[in-house]
């Protein structure tokens, strides 16, 4: 379940400054970031209990003895985490992270004040738009060029997604038949269905099929398979050592401008789309409505753990 990840474009040294990673966000109470179930009017339901978190609260830096999170304003809460080793046992080429995050120390002045503050004068701050706290991650050692950056997001972490693992079911309740958009867009001559075929044989979760098409993902059917293969697309410019992908014949979904800055799809096949052949290679799949990992119930959440000792103490209020 790793997520985009980071990787070095070149040698990074020991100790370097791999990416700043400024606050956008300090929340000095992170319920504030509780979800609740909703009337049909939008409001809480009186004495409702929180149903989840929201996503915003993977991509933030906390600790577990602390309401405070820190949301940060750059990639950097896209490194994916790896583990310390445990009895020879260790993750990520057996080596463990190579980066380490701690509080800015040049680049942002403000932070070393901020970091002797406390809660409510941060609170108090924050109230006039104010912003003081920066963080950056930094090599543990040598990185070689196009090697992934791991960082450790803490045991706290790491046993949540245990639980989560142990308590976790699909949405379907299907747990055999079920397949992540993730891994039917790692496969999709696997997939893919037509038209037809869906008549009888849906997709295993609730997707929408996009393509590709001039600089955009469109809305669309797949009609049928074609007898080639992308390679005889005169205009597909795809590598020729990559696979030979199948060509489906696609209805493609018309944009509707609604003014010179907004744009939405209208779904009225067919009489406003139009037909193309089209490589797997530019077939997607999408969440459908409320079905990404944002709406899911008992989807994982949980903040990014920072180091014990590099966690102000004041803050430590839990």
């Amino acid at each position: 379940q790793a997520g985009m990840g980071a990787f070095a474009s070149r040698l990074l040294k020991k100790d370097e400054v791999i990416a700043p990673a400024p606050a956008l966000l300090q929340i000095t109470d992170k319920k504030t970031l509780d979800m609740f179930e909703l009337n049909v009017n939008g409001y809480k339901v009186d004495g409702g209990d929180p149903v989840g978190k929201q996503l915003l609260l993977n991509y933030c830096f906390g600790h577990g003895k602390s309401t405070m999170v820190v949301c940060t304003a750059s990639s950097s809460n896209l490194i994916n985490h790896c583990g310390p080793k445990v009895k020879g046992e260790g993750q990520c080429d057996n080596r463990g992270p190579n980066a380490v995050v701690r509080w800015a120390t040049d680049f942002d002045p403000e932070t070393s004040l901020w970091l002797d503050m406390s809660l409510d004068e941060i609170d108090e701050l924050v109230e006039k738009g104010r912003r003081g706290l920066s963080l950056e991650i930094v090599a543990l050692r040598d990185i070689r060029a196009d090697e992934e950056i791991f960082i450790d997001y803490g045991p706290e972490w790491e046993e949540a997604w245990k639980r989560h693992l142990l308590a976790w079911s699909p949405p379907s309740g299907n747990r055999d038949n079920y397949v992540s958009i993730n891994d039917m867009n790692q496969n999709v001559e696997k997939y893919v269905k037509t038209v037809e075929e869906l008549k009888t044989d849906p997709y295993p979760v609730d997707v929408r099929v996009a393509c590709f098409v001039q600089g955009f993902h469109h809305p669309c059917q797949i009609l049928e398979e074609t007898p080639v293969t992308e390679a005889d697309i005169p205009h597909d410019s795809s590598a020729l050592n990559e696979p030979r992908r199948s060509v489906y014949r696609v209805r493609l979904e018309k944009l509707e401008a609604l003014s010179r800055w907004e744009i939405q799809y209208r779904w009225h096949f067919p009489t406003k789309s139009y037909e193309t052949p089209l490589s797997t290679k530019y077939i997607r799949f999408f969440p459908g409505v409320y079905s990404s990992d944002q709406h899911l119930p008992g989807a994982f959440r949980q903040q990014i753990g920072v180091p014990d000792d590099v966690w102000p103490k004041q803050w430590k209020n839990l």
